[in-house]
């Protein structure tokens, strides 16, 4: 994770400089206001000291390399020839002590040998599973897929078993959707996205009046998002920061088929921010 400081003299200008450095996905995680260093701030405006952070993954394939490199680099120290210089007077003491250490070193080169040999015995994925990766499905759950797949006998291709294992899996309801309708979760999973999907299915193609609202004021690019998302589909939304907000928001859109509404990523052992939302709720 990466986080930085900001001194500005207003939160549109911290806005603008985190998401030019940070990207869209920065989280603002502390703001406050300062006086300025030195003698001349006591006489000027207050300032903000705003601290940001995002996520920095580093991408699979430097990890292989830094592991290949750090396991060849090794392999070169273990595989070179241990000598040992022993004097007359521990000659028994020495050999002993010799012949231990070399079989530790014989193990650990067993070690990184096979370390270094992993790749090639990692079994090769089935097309259907590299698929159902590609499509954000971790490992363990396209795995649990795979093999519910495998045991089916129907004459349908494994594109279409999966499709019929993953309806299985997934519990969803076919009521209609309508009034207020909230999208809670951690952060990540999804919401923000799935919500603009909803809205357009709503609007454009079963022609409801919608409306949005957003509380996830956290996530320097959630706001713009659902706001782009809105001016495209022509339909009305609301940033909310408070729960007197929310009440005027809600009621500014009554006349809406279905309000759809962002929150903020909450994680479900956090009480105070469950509490929070709730709230909102």
């Amino acid at each position: 994770m990466v986080i930085k400081k900001y001194i500005v003299n207003n939160m549109n200008e911290a806005m603008t400089r985190i998401r030019y450095e940070l990207g869209k996905d920065a989280v603002i995680i502390n703001q406050r206001k300062i006086k300025k260093p030195g003698f001349i701030g006591l006489f000027s405006k207050k300032i903000f000291e705003v601290t940001a952070a995002v996520e920095n993954y580093e991408k699979k394939s430097n990890n292989d390399a830094s592991m290949k490199k750090s396991i060849d680099a090794l392999k070169k120290v273990m595989q070179k020839d241990f000598k040992v210089e022993e004097t007359k007077k521990e000659k028994n003491e020495t050999a002993n002590n010799s012949s231990d250490i070399m079989n530790e070193i014989t193990e650990i080169k067993k070690i990184i040998s096979n370390m270094a040999e992993g790749n090639n015995n990692i079994e090769k994925r089935s097309e259907l599973e590299e698929k159902l990766i590609n499509n954000d499905i971790n490992d363990k759950l396209a795995k649990k897929i795979i093999k519910r797949v495998n045991n089916l006998e129907d004459n349908l291709n494994e594109t279409e078993k999966a499709k019929f294992v993953i309806n299985d899996m997934i519990k969803t309801s076919n009521e209609e959707m309508k009034g207020s309708v909230v999208l809670i979760g951690p952060t990540g999973v999804g919401k923000t996205t799935t919500i603009a999907k909803l809205a357009g299915r709503l609007s454009l193609i079963e022609k409801k009046k919608v409306g949005l609202i957003t509380i996830d004021t956290y996530r320097i690019g959630a706001v713009e998002q659902l706001r782009t998302y809105a001016d495209i589909m022509n339909i009305p939304f609301k940033v909310v920061l408070t729960i007197k907000e929310m009440d005027s928001a809600i009621d500014s859109m009554k006349d809406c088929d279905v309000i759809l509404v962002d929150t903020t990523g909450r994680s479900s052992r956090n009480k105070m921010q469950i509490s929070e939302l709730r709230a909102f709720v």
